[in-house]
């Protein structure tokens, strides 16, 4: 009696434990995506991935940042970008007549622009007169 009653059990619990298992929470298993719509909150866009479409180099940042300040304020001079890791280091020559007030506002301005062209960087802005 005791093997028949001990297969009747282990029947029912095989019979029930893929039913016990299918009741599970629907929000489980469901990946909660980013705004990007990428699992995790990951997003597949990394500048160091040098098989990335994204990929830019030192040289590449660089060129990005110049020609961003180029665009937005012509009328000063970069000259010199310098990058350490995470930190880039610009310096840029005004002309004669701008004010000092203007120039710490400018170099605010600058700061913030790089904010959005180079965001993987941070950046101190620098700004003589000759």
């Amino acid at each position: 009696m005791l093997p028949r009653l001990l297969v009747g059990w282990l029947g029912l619990l095989l019979f029930m434990l893929p039913v016990l298992s299918a009741c599970q929470s629907a929000q489980q298993g469901k990946t909660k995506l980013n705004s990007t719509g990428s699992p995790l909150e990951i997003s597949d866009t990394n500048p160091n991935n040098p098989l990335g479409n994204t990929y830019r180099t030192y040289e590449a940042d660089v060129n990005v940042m110049r020609t961003a300040i180029s665009r937005h304020y012509p009328n000063v001079k970069v000259e010199t970008i310098r990058l350490n890791g995470a930190r880039a280091d610009i310096h840029l020559r005004a002309p004669a007549s701008m004010a000092d007030a203007r120039r710490r506002v400018l170099q605010d301005e600058v700061a913030r622009v790089m904010a959005v062209e180079a965001p993987r960087y941070e950046t101190t802005v620098t700004i003589s007169s000759p």
